[in-house]
């Protein structure tokens, strides 16, 4: 029978609470075989504006099983709002979430994943990977915290990196 890994979701606060208890920080992070984490922080103007305090990742540098993203949890590429401009998921950060998904799958046992609240954009990753990995990872399942709103750009914009990894192999066959 083949065990299933784990995909975590937590908010912010959550996942720093967790990194802390272990004792990770950038001179001590998870072992890359153990468990892989995307950050997922707010872009610098949207911190200032909704939440009024910077909202920095727990590891300030990217290490082999660390990915930090910075952007906003908005339905599309970019939105102006009251003189203030918000930035969702690029298509560059998509491609590099989904090419340290790719590498990281066949090396760990589970995936933690974070934004500010643990519901939208890291749970637009989580949808993804259930949806593209499903014979691999399962969602450790919270109650206070299910994948019932998912970032739906964020699960479009790595599906189409998914799918466009899969044409560039039928090309190359």
């Amino acid at each position: 029978m083949n065990m299933l890994r784990k995909i975590n979701c937590y908010s912010h606060y959550e996942f720093n609470d967790l990194c802390e208890e272990r004792g990770w920080n950038d001179d001590k992070n998870p072992p890359p075989s153990g468990i892989a984490l995307i950050s997922i922080c707010c872009t610098p103007e949207c911190a200032r504006y909704w939440l009024e305090e910077d909202d920095d990742h727990w590891f300030k540098e990217e290490h082999p099983n660390v990915l930090n993203l910075n952007f906003d949890d908005i339905p599309r590429d970019q939105i102006e709002w009251k003189g203030h401009i918000f930035y969702g998921l690029t298509k560059e950060d998509a491609k590099r979430c989904f090419d340290f998904i790719e590498r990281v799958i066949p090396e760990v046992s589970e995936i933690w994943i974070h934004c500010r609240a643990g519901q939208s954009r890291s749970q637009g990753v989580v949808r993804y990977i259930l949806d593209c990995y499903s014979d691999q990872y399962e969602l450790e399942t919270r109650n206070d915290n299910p994948c019932l709103t998912p970032n739906i750009d964020v699960v479009a914009k790595l599906k189409r990196c998914y799918v466009e990894s899969i044409l560039k192999e039928d090309i190359s066959d």
